[in-house]
């Protein structure tokens, strides 16, 4: 769990770079990527069961914390365009 919290925060963090926003959007970002990566990783052991040990924890906590900050990203857009 400190994995993923730590994995979902480095992907925030690289997200909120990229997008050069500004304080609001840096800690969505964050917030926003942990919380993906807490469910990546839940979800792989919940779904999962072969893959076990620490780099199956890795892999599903950066593929939740992407898909998440992917799927802010395609709301905040759809958002901007009305």
């Amino acid at each position: 769990m400190f994995l993923s919290i730590i994995i979902g925060l480095a992907a925030g963090w690289i997200s909120a770079k990229m997008s050069k926003g500004e304080d609001s959007i840096f800690w969505g970002n964050v917030t926003v990527g942990v919380m993906g990566a807490i469910a990546g990783s839940f979800l792989m052991r919940v779904f999962v069961t072969g893959l076990p040990g620490t780099f199956a924890e890795i892999i599903a906590s950066v593929i939740g914390s992407v898909a998440a900050l992917a799927i802010l990203k395609l709301i905040a857009h759809k958002n901007m365009a009305r």
